[in-house]
Order: C-alpha cells, then sequence, then structure tokens
C-alpha cells in the first residue's frame, strides 16, 4: 500500500513538470515574439528548450526575427539558438531574415555562420526571398558572402528569373554584375529574358537583352510581343529571323493581324516595315483589313493600305472591308475605302452589297456615303418592314426615297411596314409611313391590321393618327375581335374611349358572340366606359356567358356592382344552368350574394347536377353560413334535391352551425339520396357529432342504404356512438349486401363482446364463406382472434388458416391449431395454405405448415408437390428447395400424388424435361411406372416431349421400355427424335410393335414427314429401316404420296407399291393424278399398271384425265392395257373423247387401229 501511494505523488510530480515545461517553453516563444528580453532570459533560467518550436513550426528565434529584435537574437543565439532550425516549410532564420528585410539581423547571422545556400521545402533559398522582397541590400550582402548566384529552386527558376519575372531592373543589374548566368533554363524551358518579356516586363528585357541575354525567336513568342506592345522585343526577334514575321498560327492569324486586332499601330507599322503580308488572311478567310476595319482604327487601315493591303479583298462569306466599314464604321471610314478603290458593288456570299449592310445595321450615314458614291438602293419590303420594326425613320425615308410602291407589301405572315410600326409603338414611323401614302386597313394572314395591334397594345396617339387616314373600326380577326374588344380586354381604357368617340360599335360581337364589356370586367375604369356608352350588359355568348356571369366567375366585384347597376339580369344561366347567384355563392361571395338577391335573383333555380345555391352555400368545405342564411330567408327550399338525391342538409353535416339552422327551419333528417343514405348514415360514418342532433330531431335508426348498411355498421368505428344507436334501438342483427354482419366488420373486443351479448351470431358466414373469425385471421388481429375463439367460433367455418397463413400470421395459426382448425382447409378456389405457400415460394410458410402436418397430397387439381414441379421452369432456383422439403414429408408422392390429368409429380417433371427433378423425385420413389389418365408413363411423357436428357436418364434407371399408353403406344412409336430412338434401340425396344391401330415406329414416322416435311424425320426413317423396321406394317405410301425421297426409300427396303388409300384409289393412280412424276419411282418398283381402283379406273384412265399425253405414252410404254373397261364400261379412248383431250385421243386412236 505504501509503495502505491510513493508511485502516485512520482507520477503526480511528473506529470506537473511536463506541464510547466510545455507552458516555459510557450513563454520563451511569446517573449521573443514581443522583444522581452528579461522574460527570454527568466525562461531560460528555468531551463526553457530554447530550440523549442510550437504546433505551428515557430521557435523562439524565428519569431524574434519576424519582428525584428536584433538584441533578443543575438541572447538566443549566444545561449545556444539553432541558427539552421528550419519551420514547418523548411525556411532557415537566414531566409525569414532576407525575407522580412532586416539587413542587420541578415549580417549577424552571416558572422554566426549560417548555411547561407541552404533550401526549404520548394527550394527556395535566402537570395530568392532577397529578390523577391527587392531588398536590394541585403541581396548584395548575400552576394558578398559567397551566395550561390546561380542557384535553382525546385522549378530550376534562378534569382535572376524572379528578379525578371517581377521587373526589378536594379537587382537584375545587381546579379549580372555578380556573376548570374543570363541564358539559363528553368523546367519549362524559359531564361530570364522570356519570363521579362511574357511578364510584360519591357525595361528587365532590355537589361537583359543589353547584356547578351539570348532571345528565344519563335512564333510563340513573336505572337506575344505583338499581343502585349512589345515594341522593342518585336524589333529584335525581326532583327534576328524575320522569317517568321509571316508565319500563321493553327487559325491561320499572323503577328500583323493579332497587332492590328489589339489596336496597336507602332507594331502594325513596325511588321509591315519589315515584311509583313498587309493581304494574309485567316483560316476563316478574313483579311488583316477586315481585322482592322472591324476595329474601326483608321490609323491602322490607312496602313495597311499604305503597304498594299487589296481593298476589295473578299473573305469569310464574301465580305470585303468595305462591308464590314459599312455595318461598324464611320462614314468618313466609308468614304476612304472607296477613295481608295473599294468596289460598292461587290456582292457577299449572301448577294449583299456594303448598303445592305449599312441599311441593316441602321447606318443612315453610310448608307448615304455610298448612295452618293453610285450605290444603288434595291428598295424591297423586307427592308422596309426590318426598318419600321426599329423605329429607324431615317432609314425608312432612304427606302421610301427610292421606292415608295413597296410601302404597303407584307411578307409571309401578312405583316407591312405599317402593322410592325403600329405593333412596336414606333409613333414617328407611322407617322412617315401614312405621310407617304401607307393603306391603315390591310390585315396580316391573321387578320389584324395596324389599328388592331395599337389597340391592343394601348398605342392611344397611334390609335389617333390611324384613325384619322380612315382606318377601319369593324375590321376582325380570325376570333372575329375588333380594335374595341381587343382594347377592352387589355384594360386601354383611353384607347377605348377613343375608339368610341371615333364610332366604334360598342357592343359588337366576335364569333363567341363576346363583346368588348364581357372581355372588360377586370377593368373597372373600362367597363364604366362601354356602359355609359350602352353597351348591352345580357348579350350571351356561345359558352353561355354573361359579362354578368364571366364578372362574378373571376370575382370582379367593382365590375359585378357596375353591371347590376346598368340592368344585367341577374338570373341568366351558363350552359351548366348556373345562375349568378350560383356562381357567387359558389364563390363564397357573400357581398354579391347580396346584390343579387336586392336584384331579384331567382333563390331555387338549379343548375345541370340539379344543386340550388343553397346546395352551394351549405357544401361541407365551403359553407358559408351567412349565405345560407340570406337564401333562407330569401325563400330557398330547404328540402330541394340534387340529381343525385342529396338535401343541402346532407351537404351541410360538416358545419354544425349549417346543418342546426337547416334543421330548425324544416331539414328533413330522413330524406334519402339515390343511394339511400340518410343524414344519419352519412353521418354515422363521418361526422359523429351531428348524430346526437339527427337522433334528437327524429331521424331513424334503422333505415338502411342501397347496401344494406346501417347507421350502427357505419358507426362501427366509433364506440360512443355505437352505443347510442343501440339504445336508440339499432338493429344490432343487421347485414350488408354482402351478408356481413356487424361482427365482421370491427376489430375492437369491447365492441365485439357488446355484439355477441346482444345475440349477433358469432359463426354468421357471409356471401364469400368468411367468418368474423375468418376475416380477422386475415387481417392478423390476434386478440381478436383469441376473443373469438373464447367465445366459441367455429374454426372449420370460412378459412381462417387459409387467410392467416397467406398473410404470414403464423402465431394466429398457431391459436387456430390449438382449437382444432384443419390446416389442410381449402379456401374458395379449393387450394389449400400449402398449395398457395408454394406458389409464392415462401420456403417460410411452408416450413411452418409441414412442421404441422400439412397434407402434400390434397386432393385438388394441383397438389402442393405437382404445383411446385409446375412452377419450376420460371423460378429453377427457389422450387429445388421447396421440392425437396415436400418430398421429405412423403417418400413415395407418385402413388397419391397426381393432377387433373392423373399425372404425377414424376410425369409433369419428365414431360417438361426437367432432369434433375426427375432425379430428385426418383431419389425418393419406390414405384415410378405410374401411368397417368391417358395411360402415359414418365417415359412415354418425355418421349412424346422429345425430352432426350430425361429419357437418357430414365432408361438408365430402368424404365420399361414396353410400357403402352391407352392407345397401345410404345416408347419407340412415339418417338420422333432420332437421338430418343438411338437410345431405345439400344436398350432393346421393339421396332416393329403396333399400337391399337396397328401403327409401328415406321408408319408413324412416314406419316409424320408428310407434314412435318423435314430433312431430319427422313434421317429417322433410314435409322429405323437400318435397325430392321418393316415397310410393309401399316404402309404409309398414301399419307407420305407427296414426298418423293420418303417414297423411293420406303419402295427400296420393300414397302408395297400397289397399297391403296381409303377410297381404294392406288398409290400410283394417285401420283398420276397430282404429283409430277412420281409415278414413275412406282413404275420403276414394279407397281401393277392396270391395278383398278373401286369405279374400276385404271392409271392409264388417271392419266387420260390429267390431259398429259406424255404420262399416258410412258404408262402405254409400260405395259398399260388400253382395252380395259371402267365400271361404266368405258375404255381410256372414250374417256378422252368426252374429256376433250385430242392429243390424247388421236394417241391411243392410233394405237387401237
Amino acid at each position: 500500500m505504501k509503495k502505491n501511494i510513493i508511485l502516485i505523488i512520482l507520477f503526480s510530480f511528473s506529470s506537473i513538470s511536463v506541464a510547466e515545461k510545455l507552458s516555459i517553453n510557450e513563454r520563451l516563444i511569446e517573449a521573443a515574439k514581443k522583444g522581452q528580453l528579461s522574460e527570454i532570459k527568466a525562461a531560460l533560467s528555468e531551463e526553457a528548450d530554447i530550440n523549442f518550436t510550437n504546433e505551428k513550426g515557430y521557435s523562439a528565434l524565428t519569431e524574434a526575427i519576424a519582428n525584428g529584435h536584433l538584441d533578443i537574437v543575438r541572447t538566443l543565439i549566444e545561449n545556444g539558438a539553432d541558427i539552421n532550425i528550419i519551420n514547418k516549410k523548411g525556411s532557415t532564420p537566414l531566409m525569414l531574415a532576407a525575407n522580412v528585410g532586416n539587413i542587420e539581423i541578415v549580417n549577424f547571422l552571416l558572422d554566426k555562420g549560417v548555411d547561407i545556400n541552404a533550401t526549404n521545402n520548394s527550394g527556395y533559398f535566402a537570395l530568392v526571398f532577397a529578390v523577391s522582397k527587392n531588398h536590394l541590400e541585403i541581396v548584395n550582402s548575400l552576394i558578398k558572402n559567397g551566395a550561390n548566384i546561380n542557384q535553382q529552386d525546385n522549378k530550376k527558376n534562378t534569382s535572376l528569373m524572379f528578379a525578371a519575372h517581377r521587373g526589378l531592373s536594379d537587382i537584375i543589374k545587381t546579379l549580372i554584375a555578380g556573376g548570374a548566368d543570363i541564358n539559363l533554363k528553368n523546367r519549362r524551358g524559359d531564361t530570364a529574358l522570356d519570363i521579362a518579356i511574357i511578364g510584360n516586363k519591357n525595361k528587365s528585357a532590355e537589361i537583359l537583352i543589353a547584356h547578351g541575354a539570348i532571345l528565344k525567336v519563335d512564333l510563340n513568342m513573336l505572337f506575344y510581343s505583338a499581343e502585349e506592345d512589345l515594341i522593342k522585343t518585336i524589333e529584335l526577334l525581326i532583327k534576328l529571323d524575320s522569317s517568321i514575321i509571316n508565319k500563321p498560327d493553327n487559325r491561320g492569324q499572323t503577328a500583323l493581324m493579332l497587332a492590328v486586332k489589339n489596336g496597336y499601330s507602332k507594331i502594325v507599322e513596325i511588321l509591315l516595315k519589315h515584311g509583313a503580308n498587309a493581304n494574309m488572311q485567316d483560316h476563316r478567310g478574313d483579311s488583316v483589313l477586315i481585322y482592322a476595319v472591324k476595329k474601326d482604327n483608321e490609323k491602322n487601315i490607312k496602313l495597311l493600305i499604305n503597304y498594299g493591303a487589296e481593298v476589295n479583298f473578299q473573305g469569310r462569306g464574301k465580305r470585303t472591308a468595305l462591308m464590314a466599314a459599312a455595318e461598324k464604321s464611320s462614314p468618313e471610314l466609308v468614304q476612304f475605302l472607296i477613295d481608295k478603290g473599294a468596289d460598292i458593288h461587290i456582292k457577299s456570299k449572301y448577294n449583299d452589297t456594303a448598303l445592305q449592310y449599312a441599311i441593316e445595321s441602321n447606318r443612315i450615314k453610310n448608307a448615304e456615303v455610298l448612295i452618293e458614291n453610285g450605290a444603288i438602293l434595291k428598295a424591297n419590303h423586307v427592308k422596309l418592314i426590318d426598318a419600321a420594326e426599329g423605329g429607324h425613320i431615317e432609314m425608312v425615308n432612304l427606302i421610301l426615297k427610292q421606292d415608295k410602291k413597296i410601302i404597303n407589301q407584307q411578307n409571309r405572315e401578312g405583316v407591312n411596314a405599317l402593322i410592325i410600326a403600329s405593333a412596336k409603338g414606333h409613333l414617328k414611323t407611322v407617322n412617315v409611313l401614312l405621310n407617304y401614302g401607307a393603306n391603315p386597313n390591310i390585315i396580316t394572314q391573321e387578320g389584324r391590321s395596324a389599328l388592331y395591334f395599337a389597340s391592343a397594345y394601348g398605342y392611344t396617339e397611334i390609335v389617333d393618327a390611324l384613325i384619322r387616314k380612315k382606318a377601319k373600326q369593324g375590321s376582325r380577326d380570325l376570333r372575329g375581335d375588333t380594335p374595341l374588344i381587343i382594347a377592352a380586354s387589355r384594360g386601354h381604357t383611353e384607347t377605348v374611349k377613343l375608339l368610341l368617340d371615333n364610332g366604334a360599335d360598342v357592343n359588337s360581337a366576335n364569333y363567341l358572340s363576346e363583346t368588348a364589356l364581357k372581355h372588360s370586367v377586370f377593368k373597372k375604369e373600362v367597363v364604366k366606359t362601354l356602359l355609359e356608352k350602352g353597351a348591352d350588359t345580357n348579350i350571351v355568348t356561345r359558352k353561355g356567358e354573361t359579362a354578368l356571369l364571366f364578372a362574378i366567375e373571376n370575382r370582379c366585384l367593382d365590375s359585378i356592382k357596375l353591371l347590376l347597376q346598368y340592368g344585367a339580369d341577374p338570373n341568366i344561366t351558363d350552359l351548366e344552368n348556373k345562375t349568378a347567384l350560383i356562381m357567387a355563392t359558389d364563390n363564397n361571395d357573400i357581398e354579391t350574394v347580396k346584390q343579387l338577391l336586392e336584384k331579384g335573383a331567382h333563390v331555387n333555380k338549379k343548375d345541370v347536377v340539379g344543386r340550388t345555391a343553397l346546395h352551394y352555400a351549405a357544401y361541407d368545405y365551403r359553407g358559408n353560413i351567412e349565405i345560407v342564411k340570406l337564401l333562407v330567408n330569401a325563400g330557398a327550399d330547404i328540402n330541394t334535391k340534387d340529381n343525385y338525391g342529396r338535401t343541402p342538409l346532407m351537404h351541410a353535416l360538416s358545419k354544425e352551425a349549417i346543418f342546426k339552422l337547416l334543421i330548425e327551419k324544416g331539414g328533413d333528417v330522413n330524406s334519402q339520396d339515390k343511394d339511400g343514405n340518410t343524414p344519419l348514415l352519412i353521418a354515422a360514418g363521418k361526422y359523429p357529432n351531428v348524430v346526437p342532433v339527427l337522433l334528437k330531431w327524429g331521424a331513424k335508426v334503422n333505415v338502411h342504404n342501397n347496401e344494406h348498411e346501417t347507421p350502427l355498421s357505419k358507426a362501427i368505428s366509433k364506440p360512443e356512438i355505437f352505443k347510442l344507436l343501440l339504445q336508440k334501438g339499432a338493429d344490432i342483427n343487421s347485414k350488408d349486401i354482402y351478408g356481413q354482419t356487424l361482427l365482421m366488420k370491427t376489430s375492437d373486443t369491447k365492441l365485439a363482446k357488446l355484439l355477441i351479448g346482444n345475440g349477433v351470431d358469432i359463426n354468421a358466414t357471409d356471401i364469400y364463406g368468411e367468418t368474423a373469425l375468418s376475416i380477422v385471421s386475415y387481417e392478423g388481429l390476434k386478440e381478436m382472434v383469441e376473443f373469438l375463439l373464447k367465445q366459441g367460433a367455429n374454426t372449420s367455418l370460412g378459412y381462417p388458416i387459409t387467410n392467416a397463413v397467406k398473410k404470414k400470421h403464423f402465431e394466429i395459426v398457431e391459436l387456430l391449431l390449438k382449437k382444432k382448425a384443419n390446416i389442410n382447409e381449402k379456401d374458395g378456389a379449393g387450394k389449400t395454405a400449402l398449395i398457395m405457400a408454394v406458389e409464392r415460394r415462401d420456403i417460410e410458410t411452408i416450413e411452418f405448415l409441414l412442421k404441422h402436418s400439412s397434407d402434400i397430397n390434397s386432393d385438388v387439381k394441383l397438389t402442393a408437390l405437382i404445383t411446385a414441379v409446375d412452377k419450376y421452369r420460371r423460378y429453377a432456383k427457389g422450387y429445388v428447395e421447396i421440392i425437396e422439403m415436400l418430398l421429405e414429408h412423403n417418400i413415395d408422392p407418385a402413388h397419391k400424388s397426381k393432377d387433373h390429368d392423373g399425372s404425377t409429380a414424376l410425369i409433369c417433371a419428365a414431360g417438361r424435361g426437367y432432369v434433375n427433378i426427375v432425379q430428385i423425385l426418383l431419389d425418393k420413389m419406390s414405384s415410378y411406372e405410374q401411368q397417368d389418365n391417358h395411360g402415359d408413363t414418365a417415359l412415354l411423357k418425355a418421349v412424346d416431349n422429345n425430352r432426350v436428357e430425361v429419357v437418357e436418364f430414365l432408361l438408365k434407371k430402368g424404365a420399361d421400355i414396353k410400357a403402352r399408353n391407352s392407345d397401345g403406344d410404345t416408347a419407340i412409336i412415339l418417338a420422333g427424335n432420332a437421338k430418343i430412338i438411338e437410345q431405345l434401340l439400344e436398350h432393346g425396344a421393339d421396332v416393329n410393335a403396333v399400337n391399337k391401330k396397328g401403327e409401328s415406329a415406321l408408319s408413324n414416322m412416314a406419316r409424320s414427314q408428310c407434314s412435318w416435311s423435314s430433312e431430319g424425320k427422313l434421317n429417322i426413317v433410314k435409322l429405323l429401316l437400318k435397325n430392321g423396321a418393316d415397310p410393309k406394317i401399316n404402309p404409309q405410301l398414301i399419307s407420305c404420296i407427296n414426298n418423293t425421297k420418303m417414297i423411293e426409300l420406303l419402295l427400296s427396303h420393300g414397302a408395297d407399291p400397289d397399297v391403296k388409300d381409303d377410297h381404294g384409289s392406288p398409290a400410283l393412280s394417285l401420283a398420276i393424278k397430282k404429283y409430277g412424276d412420281l409415278y414413275k419411282v412406282f413404275l420403276k418398283h414394279k407397281a401393277d399398271v392396270d391395278l383398278k381402283d373401286k369405279k374400276g379406273l385404271t392409271p392409264l384412265m388417271y392419266a387420260v384425265r390429267t390431259n398429259k399425253l406424255s404420262k399416258v405414252k410412258y404408262l402405254v410404254e409400260k405395259g398399260a392395257d388400253i382395252t380395259a373397261t371402267n365400271n361404266r364400261g368405258e375404255t381410256a379412248l372414250q374417256m378422252a373423247a368426252e374429256c376433250y383431250n385430242r392429243d390424247v385421243y388421236i394417241y391411243l386412236k392410233s394405237l387401237k387401229k
């Protein structure tokens, strides 16, 4: 214990010492910063670390230097301060002294032997700091004390380069005198001279050049000097290498172009004197002269022309200098260019002359100069319209002097000069045009005149000018709007007055029957002006609106008042049969409602949905009791019904004050709407606070609507209202249209107890067979389920298990199972919970059900196992796991688990080619030779569906190769795949086995070849024949008679060539009838040339009917009997005569002779 105390004391003492030490070091730095020598000495006497650096990297010495305290610096160094200590940037005390410019401290440090050429993190050294801050005295001292004058920083910059960059002429001279290498290059390859030139330090550049600096002669330097007005540099560059003077950059620009572009006349003159090409052009095609004109630099223009610049050179867009001058420069410059030979008639790429450019840019003086010098102004309406649009009066005058005839010409939209000037409000331009005789009544494509546009924008003075020139006020645009209508709609009162004073028809309407008055309702002053001029307040538009209705719709209160004062009819209705009163009520506009009622508005008029103003006033979201009072006092029918059978009272249920008022005024509390709802039915579900009021006023509690809902059923989620209704005699056993009782609608156990206690049948079922228990099981209401089960709910009614499983309410399932619920119950579609879980790939639910012994072999159309196999195709991964889980709970599924076709899971999987599923099933089966309703085994199903892998697997497992289905088919008879047939043959399949129709594998394949016409099937026939298939068994020559290759193959293997079809027709005769030269194949294989059909017709007679002489001759050559007769006693010759087969007849007749 004592030892521990000593350790604690020592530890505490040690901690205090560290803290004090830290404090002393900081005090030392602070004292050095402030120049407090006594504090410095005190700190040192307390053993402060003289070389301590703080978080910022400052030491006592660096702080003393930074603040110029020589005495402190001296004291610190004398007491052992490191004279080469560095801060965070790697700077030494000497660098800091050089930077702040303290020559005394610098010299003191040098005397103490500091490293004069030390570098910091950036490679900077003391000399650079002194140069950068222009401390000439320190620079001299450092050089005198042996500083490396050519030392370079991390970027290879020297002190001379830093001086050149800042333009420090005296320091440059000092450095050069001290032996600085004037032509050293930095990392970028720049010398001090390059840096001076780039930095526009001309004097520094001159000093460097004077001391032998080598000037880098290249295009970049030339361009830079031209752009920065470096006259001496330019002269030197040209002197060193005049060949670069006309070299262009990658844009095709030369130094001359850059000098011209920047307006440096002296540079331009120097370059021209030394041979710069005055006619060079850039990549866009602009010449140097065009550059000068664009800058409007007369001196440069004159210089260029004096040095031979081609005044008519055409650059980009074939524009000349004159065009550029006409567009942007002074008339004096335009004249100068003309005097120097500029051609005023040259045209640009777009066929424009210099005059056109002057006009388009509104350079009137330039245009006049050009015209005076012979330029021809080809006046046209486009130029005139452009000038009028900009209000360029002088240009308008100039154009019209050239050609007055164009004054009324219009563009594609029908706009002319007067129309555009009027629309833009250019009064002076309008007057000029009118004075030149412009027609004020020309209209645009939209039917709008100059007066229309001036009226639309309220340009009253222009309107006045146009009217004085006889502008027609009755003109209309495509909508039928007149100048008055548009002026009124825009609220231009003064314009409206002027138009009316000059005869405008105040009641003129557009094609929608809208007048100026209707459009003006937003502007009280315009409305008043129109009414004073006799505007008709009751004109109805095609939309069924009057000015009053439009004003009410848009809440224009001042206009409404004026319109009513001037006789607006308050009872006119719109197309929806809405009156002004209905609109005002709907807008909650009480002042307008008062005015309308004062003017005799009918309170009981209905709109198209049968509602009166009172309906709208009472409506739940906008109800206004003051408006309701006004309407009721004015005689509104309180019990009127709209088209849905609803009264104002029904609409007012959410507005208690309105609701009570209507009841007090006689509102019918038992009125029913078309859905059978009464106010109480509506209120019980949505507005419980008014239920007591309705009951007080005699509302019937057992009324029901069309869906057999009662107030009690509506109040099922509102216990207080529910109890109140019960107290008032509500029928607790009522059912809705779906047969649901109140118990089925509640999730409240207290209410459920109340219902059951009052006799509600706990086991009642609705029309879907659901009970209260099955409904709450679906909804997952555990507490309610427990309650119903305690109350004796029957678990075998409805679908409680399947409903709970659907929503994965496993706790509820457990509760139901404890009450003997059948886990294998089926829903309305006959599916068990397990099947539904399998369909959803719900592993969790499947595990739960299997744990509770759910029957996987339920006798429905698809069992759980077959369902899993059926779904496997789409969700392969998930269903393998499910199938394995199901099989673990029944090791012999083949005996019981069958679908509606009698297929087991194995047969289904085999038929669909699920070889891995087949393997899983076989591993769990004791027998797998089960058959479906058609007698097919798994092998037969796989063969019939060409499932090669499954067939191979089943054969290896010993599947019965001789098994037959109900048609007597064996596997090889059904096979249609060469690989499957080979497998079957390898396992001993009887190639000549026949089914109940006598068909073998060969006859089946030969028949199918007829429709499929596949080379693969022909190969299968060859394979069967190769393996001993008998072509005489149920021969199929007739069915494949359209396939020559198949016929040839079968006949060559011994098929009977004289086979007949079901009608007794020999194959030879059929071949002759339809199939080209196929008959020759039959004859080649010894077909009977005279074999007759049922009618006694021989092959020769068939040939006669085809009218093919070649066939007839061939048959005769093969020994056909020409004398043979049919059942009617006719020979081939007689048949030829009957068929008018002339050539055949002649041939056969010749044989008879």
